[in-house]
């Protein structure tokens, strides 16, 4: 059983936010990221968050390592990017791809097909610096996933909400497995200098809860000192690894050019903890 709740009208920031990305010079189906403070309409509450963490203030060079750990597990965006943001050891790497369709979500073994690109940013006339992945059906393909079983599955979704801003003040509820989890972000805002009517949101947490016996176990998700143009948003909750657990895909950006998805495992979690973030991939626009 699962039910939303937003606070006041959380249709108005979804709107903005997406109004603003459509604006933004972006690759081929891909989101960004950069440091700065992102706008809400002001008829979305807060609730006070502490405790920043890393967040660059500018936008970040893209990385020479693809994976922020060096577990098994890693994650690679379908279409086209820079040179830097794509694995140099992708040959000897198996994959299975996250795929969704008309509310049908399921892992596919995939075997991808990479070639060299145009990259329309740091390219001058007959270099081809960048890399294209293609796979079957890649418009319907959200992630590729390496570390997983290679076996292909049916995945049902937690929430209906998936790919939706989890903007502060939003909490959404499931039954799971005989378990009852809430999942709700935090943050504090201001009106912006320039244009009032709309917030900038700072200081923001992702939390997710679990029931016990004692109440109610938590565990810190992700945490953005300030956004640009840009907010958290769920891609996926359910079990992706076929433990039992409710595992979470997010793209946790905090600016408009920056894609970042990030794949957290309840399997691989250490004591006191509900996820653990084993992967994320962060690929610029332009």
């Amino acid at each position: 059983m699962c039910y939303f709740e937003s606070m006041k009208n959380g249709l108005v920031p979804i709107l903005l936010i997406s109004m603003l990305l459509s604006l933004a010079c972006q690759r081929s189906e891909e989101n960004a990221e950069v440091g700065g403070n992102s706008k809400v309409p002001t008829d979305t509450l807060a609730q006070p968050a502490k405790d920043s963490v890393d967040s660059p203030e500018s936008l970040p060079e893209p990385a020479k390592e693809v994976l922020v750990n060096k577990s098994s597990f890693g994650l690679l965006p379908v279409g086209e990017m820079h040179e830097n943001e794509f694995p140099s050891d992708f040959d000897s790497m198996e994959w299975v791809g996250l795929y969704h369709s008309e509310n049908r979500y399921v892992l596919r073994i995939v075997y991808p097909d990479v070639s060299r690109v145009f990259d329309a940013v740091l390219d001058s006339d007959n270099e081809k610096t960048g890399w294209g992945i293609k796979v079957r059906n890649q418009d319907e393909c959200l992630i590729l996933i390496r570390g997983l079983l290679l076996r292909e599955r049916f995945l049902e979704p937690v929430w209906e909400k998936n790919f939706d801003y989890l903007i502060p003040g939003d909490t959404l509820h499931a039954e799971y497995q005989g378990l009852t989890y809430r999942l709700f972000a935090t943050g504090n805002h201001r009106p912006d200098e320039i244009e009032p009517e709309w917030y900038r949101w700072t200081d923001y947490k992702l939390f997710m809860e679990r029931k016990s016996a004692s109440g109610w176990d938590r565990d810190t998700i992700v945490q953005i000192p300030r956004f640009d143009e840009a907010m958290v948003r769920l891609l996926f909750a359910g079990d992706i690894d076929g433990d039992g657990g409710l595992d979470l895909l997010l793209d946790k950006t905090y600016h408009y050019n920056l894609f970042n998805p990030a794949l957290y495992l309840s399997g691989k979690r250490e004591s006191g903890k509900l996820l653990k973030l084993v992967a994320e991939h962060r690929s610029l626009g332009c």
